[in-house]
């Protein structure tokens, strides 16, 4: 029962987590169709390609700096970001925006958690998780190979909320090296295939066409397969 009201308080968590990001990403993208005029979300992604090339690298020092400030808080979908990127600045230079503004924003969230807010929620220095989040964080702590493998494999699921787990993880006792580390190497799969869609996704805006329903199809048993991976080591570690 224990497991079972942890589980549901994780779980009702980041569905209001995930509910407030996607509601500030209608507010980001509501705000960029009035600044460019526009009256659709291809219409946006048209006036930022369009911006992106002539901004040079001025404008991708801000576009990189917007995506980690974005990241601190959960204003906007990580993985729209990454595609708007790919769609702006190509594969190379896309990815290399997006997964430095992740992984950065990722440790600035941790250092916030593990310096800051730790001290407010627990003024007694006793910090107190559910019990399924204590087990899973003290075996995530327990060594340093297996918290980079348990942060990366983590990192690997596109449906937990980013900025929200940034947090959770800076209220656990895992070391910074592995987390940043971890974070960066597991980031890594997902944007390049969010960048790489973005790229594609500028095509099929000229050209009108939509993506496959393959495409979609595998990316859902990916997803289930990494969450059932993480919640079959989070029940080893409570057995």
């Amino acid at each position: 029962m224990a497991v079972f009201k942890g589980t549901l308080a994780v779980a009702s968590g980041y569905l209001l987590a995930f509910m407030i990001e996607q509601g500030g990403t209608v507010v980001v993208l509501t705000w960029l169709k009035y600044l460019f005029e526009a009256e659709s979300l291809p219409q946006v992604v048209e006036a930022l390609m369009s911006w992106s090339s002539r901004a040079g690298f001025s404008g991708a020092f801000l576009c990189g700096f917007t995506c980690t400030i974005l990241q601190l808080l959960p204003i906007c979908n990580g993985i729209l970001m990454a595609m708007m990127m790919g769609a702006m600045w190509g594969t190379g230079g896309g990815l290399l925006m997006v997964s430095s503004a992740a992984t950065l924003s990722a440790f600035m969230c941790y250092l916030i958690a593990r310096n800051h807010l730790s001290r407010y929620l627990y003024p007694k220095g006793s910090i107190k998780l559910p019990e399924l989040l204590q087990a899973v964080s003290n075996s995530i702590a327990s060594s340093y190979p297996k918290s980079l493998f348990v942060v990366s494999l983590f990192r690997l699921s596109p449906v937990i909320p980013f900025c929200w787990s940034n947090y959770l993880f800076g209220l656990t006792p895992i070391k910074s090296a592995p987390y940043f580390i971890g974070t960066w190497l597991g980031t890594l799969p997902a944007l390049s295939a969010f960048v790489s869609a973005g790229v594609v996704g500028k095509a099929m805006i000229s050209s009108g066409a939509s993506p496959p329903a393959l495409l979609l199809a595998l990316g859902g048993l990916a997803t289930f397969g990494v969450l059932s991976i993480v919640g079959s080591i989070a029940k080893q570690e409570l057995d």
